[in-house]
């Protein structure tokens, strides 16, 4: 009892369990927000991939409608068409947008952002204010920190964009993501060269910054936050509400049962909760009936140990008395008497010995086996031609009617269904007077059912002695006192109960006079083989 206490205390209360597994569920697509990281870098890739065709674009634009030759039959870029095209497709653009013209050294020409009414549009402004949802997510993002800082180069500035040098040198699109730590954004660079069919005339850069990721990937962020708080703040209410309906009850019955195994409350004290027809309102049922079972089965041994001692006392009283007035004794004749009647109580001693322990296993084992499936035709026919109790010829003995059935499974064990028929068919033929005449029939009463009735010519019972005569230790037969347990037909009943069937006696009138006898129903569920 010590060691359950202990157990006791060392649980681990339920609703919490309940709630932690919803929360520990709950966090996990949180994972989900590592892939963000990639999401933002695939939007940054995907713009840096269209900021570079735009510069493409923009210098094809430009090999068309730009160059000229000049006096000296060289071909230049004419810089009035250029600024025209580039503050044309300039004004088109988002303000968060930048285009610049290099000649072929790599010094700045053109800046959109200098010549549209001497305003610098978005690049230079500062970064976007973020709310506490959108900083939610930013650490899942790409940060700054991921790219090389971005440096502004100006007119007089000697210093060259890596992608403008690259596409001078190669006559290929070229792109680049900067960090630009004083508006706080990305910037993504796209450079393509400006050339004729014999010269390099120069090369467009393209400047987007990351509004348009930075918003998208905030509005997602906002998204996930108050999906995430409003699933957080349902998960813990109806994770709340489970507890409640689930660890309470539990709790209740936990608690019950503790009280019942400390006999300080009865069976009928367990709560039930009538209302609940779920699992908890079965579970609160089943602990009831299993608490009274046990109950009825300690009552039940405590009974049986009682009636196993009055048994015991009959013949231990009459050793003792047999062995007590053998010495005093001198007649040979009465000592010959008085050692018969010690040997005769010794065998009854034995066999009801024998009797009470194959009784008192009987239970335990019943609860124990696996019932199997046994045919009852064929375990009849076999018991009956082993025992060789079939009399074809009417002199007597046991009289077998299948009554047309060739199959009959029953769900119980082959060993078992024959103890059922050597009891019946024993305590019959012990009550039939000489020569012995009990008839064994089979038939189905009802679909899915199959009745086995045993019936004898004796003297039938007495009718006060029909309810009792399944009871442990009952016997009426006052001609051989003493060599029967009456054991017999209990542990018929039980076996019957075990297998899910019923068992009932009754006299039968024959219709001749002084022709009565007793006959057993046994009735059993068919199952499948």
């Amino acid at each position: 009892m010590a060691n359950a206490s202990r157990h006791w205390t060392r649980r681990r209360p339920l609703w919490a369990q309940i709630l932690g597994l919803t929360i520990f569920v709950l966090l996990l697509p949180l994972v989900g927000f590592l892939l963000l990281n990639r999401f933002g870098r695939d939007l940054i890739e995907a713009e840096a991939a269209a900021v570079e065709a735009e510069a493409g674009a923009i210098a094809l634009a430009l090999e068309i409608s730009a160059i000229r030759l000049d006096e000296a039959n060289r071909v230049v870029l004419d810089a009035l068409r250029a600024r025209e095209l580039l503050l044309a497709v300039a004004s088109s653009r988002s303000p968060n947008s930048r285009i610049r013209l290099f000649d072929s050294r790599g010094r700045l020409l053109l800046d959109s952002d200098r010549e549209i009414d001497g305003q610098l549009g978005g690049l230079g402004k500062g970064g976007l204010l973020i709310s506490p949802s959108e900083n939610f997510g930013r650490s899942f993002v790409p940060t700054l920190s991921d790219y090389p800082i971005y440096y502004e180069v100006g007119y007089d500035d000697e210093r060259i964009y890596a992608e403008i040098h690259q596409a001078l040198n190669i006559n290929a699109l070229f792109s680049g993501v900067y960090a630009d730590p004083n508006a706080g954004r990305f910037r993504v660079l796209g450079a393509a060269q400006v050339s004729s069919a014999i010269a390099v005339l120069g090369a467009v850069l393209v400047d987007h910054d990351d509004t348009g990721i930075e918003q998208a990937l905030n509005d997602l962020n906002q998204r996930i936050f108050w999906i995430f708080l409003i699933a957080f703040v349902i998960t813990i209410l109806v994770s709340l509400l489970l507890a409640w309906l689930i660890a309470t009850p539990v709790t209740r019955l936990s608690r019950a049962a503790r009280r019942l195994a400390a006999k300080e409350i009865l069976p009928a004290d367990l709560p039930t909760f009538p209302r609940r027809h779920d699992e908890i309102g079965d579970l609160a049922l089943s602990l009831r009936v299993m608490a009274r079972a046990l109950i009825e089965r300690a009552d039940a041994s405590d009974a049986f140990a009682a009636e196993v001692a009055h048994e015991l006392k009959n013949p231990l009283t009459s050793l003792r008395s047999a062995a007590e007035t053998l010495p005093l004794i001198k007649d040979s004749e009465k000592q010959a008497r008085l050692l018969a009647v010690l040997a005769e109580d010794t065998d009854r001693l034995d066999r009801l010995i024998s009797d009470i322990s194959s009784s008192s296993r009987l239970d335990a084992e019943l609860a124990r086996e696996d019932p199997g499936r046994a045919d009852l035709v064929a375990t009849i026919v076999k018991f009956l031609e082993g025992q060789r109790l079939v009399d074809p010829e009417g002199l007597g003995g046991v009289f077998f009617d299948a009554g047309g059935l060739d199959f009959a499974p029953v769900r119980a064990t082959e060993s078992r269904l024959i103890q059922v028929v050597q009891n019946l068919l024993s305590n019959a033929l012990s009550f039939c007077p000489d020569p012995a005449h009990v008839h064994l029939r089979l038939r189905m009463p009802r679909i899915g059912w199959v009745q086995m009735t045993v019936t004898d010519q004796g003297p039938g019972i007495p009718a006060d002695k029909l309810d009792v005569i399944f009871r442990r230790f009952f016997t009426d037969r006052s001609e051989s006192f003493g060599k029967h347990s009456g054991l017999g037909l209990s542990i018929v009943q039980r076996i019957v109960m075990a297998a899910g069937g019923s068992i009932t006696a009754e006299n039968r009138d024959y219709g001749s006079v002084g022709q009565t006898g007793a006959r057993f129903i046994v009735e059993l569920p068919l199952t499948r083989m």
